[in-house]
């Protein structure tokens, strides 16, 4: 599971949404923020940072206020993983295209991979569905100021990523040993499969035969699990499973006929004027 620091090398604006488009958003920030807890973050403020603040806390109190949510968002990043979802009931093909064209996706439930997690990670496995909002230009949705986005404001990415349909686990680490392991995360080990999955669905597009094979393969691993190919690309999904079952009775020779050589009128033109009228 990545740091939301990790996530942030691909997306810099990464937790930052509210902070960014809700005009004033430290001044409704600023009543969870206790003596102690600024102190805390005036300790971890970068040097130019802390100097101006020590400088202007007491005469320019509402000019300081965005350097402690700053530092705050900065190590909320370093304290917190997230495993990412796609949360929809229909395929999309940018997923598939991004994140698994040669491979295959796998469909769970929350209490599925909650009872996976169980023991592997430390706390609670909070998840919630992504907000998605302008990231260029002000919003004024009271959400973003409110609990309990407030002070979770990885539950929020730019609209220009809402065809992620997003759903959030989030785990709480820490910093220290995350940074000393050099992985951008946690590695969780030995989750059990049959525990986390539900069904294994096969990419569009994996050539037929390759699927086939590779759907033999995962059934005979995953007891239990559902294994499909996706009909995504399939125009006569009723003949998908059939075609399939030939596949895999030939595999073991499946280019067996590529070497002989045509007969008689196998490779006959097509009709004469059939082309005429383009």
């Amino acid at each position: 599971m990545p740091t939301l620091v990790t996530l942030r090398k691909g997306d810099p604006l990464e937790s930052n949404i509210p902070a960014t488009t809700y005009f004033g958003f430290e001044t409704y920030f600023d009543p969870v923020l206790d003596n102690a807890t600024r102190a805390w973050l005036v300790a971890k403020m970068p040097k130019w940072r802390q100097d101006y603040v020590l400088l202007n806390q007491g005469s320019l109190p509402d000019f300081t206020g965005k350097h402690y949510l700053r530092t705050w968002i900065d190590e909320l990043a370093r304290r917190r993983c997230i495993w990412c979802w796609y949360g929809s009931t229909v395929e999309s093909m940018a997923q598939w295209k991004i994140y698994g064209d040669a491979g295959v996706a796998v469909e769970s439930t929350p209490a599925r991979i909650r009872e996976a997690l169980n023991g592997k990670i430390r706390g609670t496995t909070p998840m919630g569905r992504v907000l998605y909002r302008r990231a260029d230009q002000p919003n004024n949705d009271d959400c973003l100021i409110n609990p309990p986005l407030k002070t979770r404001p990885y539950y929020v990415k730019s609209m220009a990523y809402e065809y992620e349909h997003e759903i959030r686990f989030v785990a709480e680490i820490n910093p220290d040993s995350c940074s000393s392991n050099g992985s951008g995360g946690i590695i969780i080990e030995e989750v059990d499969p049959t525990k986390l999955i539900s069904r294994v669905i096969i990419s569009p597009h994996i050539y037929p035969s390759e699927a086939a094979q590779m759907k033999n393969l995962f059934q005979k691993q995953l007891k239990g699990i559902t294994v499909e190919v996706s009909e995504l690309l399939e125009q006569e999904s009723k003949s998908t499973s059939s075609a399939f079952l030939a596949f895999q009775e030939h595999f073991d020779n499946p280019f067996e006929h590529l070497n002989e050589e045509p007969s008689g009128d196998a490779w006959a033109k097509l009709p004469t004027g059939i082309f005429d009228d383009v």
